[in-house]
């Protein structure tokens, strides 16, 4: 690790500055067609079971996948994480933009966007912070199945 100068930080320079932070609100807008135009993929890393107990992104939109934690994890290289996502359905990961990791409260799917983002991607990677439980609360249940 090393020191960082900068007046804004801690002192230490972050290895995952490349992750941002998103609130479940602004996630809901990109959905709706507000803000920017960039192309995403939100990637909600619970396992399958989850989604029946706290609902899923609704089976209406095509812009989520589910790739459950242990998964996402076990990624070496970019290739590997491309193969799993063509598994799941989403070919060609060069047409996103962004990627969006999502879990139920934001902690895993912030241990997965850490792994992801050392795989050297060209996308941006973002946690959704506070999970589904925040997206419920702050989008009035809106897409949720």
């Amino acid at each position: 690790m090393s020191f960082s100068t900068d007046p804004n930080t801690d002192g230490f320079d972050n290895e995952f500055d490349d992750i941002g932070d998103i609130e479940p609100s602004q996630l809901d807008l990109k959905r709706k067609g507000k803000g920017d135009n960039l192309k995403y993929l939100i990637i909600d890393v619970r396992e399958p079971h989850e989604l029946e107990n706290d609902n899923d992104l609704g089976s209406t939109t095509q812009d989520w996948i589910n790739i459950p934690k242990e998964n996402l994890l076990s990624l070496s290289d970019s290739e590997e994480f491309e193969e799993l996502l063509a598994k799941n359905g989403i070919d060609g990961l060069d047409e996103y933009q962004d990627l969006f990791f999502f879990c139920r409260s934001g902690q895993r799917s912030m241990n997965v966007a850490k792994h992801i983002v050392q795989l050297d991607l060209d996308q941006t990677i973002f946690n959704v912070t506070g999970g589904i439980l925040k997206y419920q609360k702050d989008c009035d249940n809106a897409g949720l199945r």
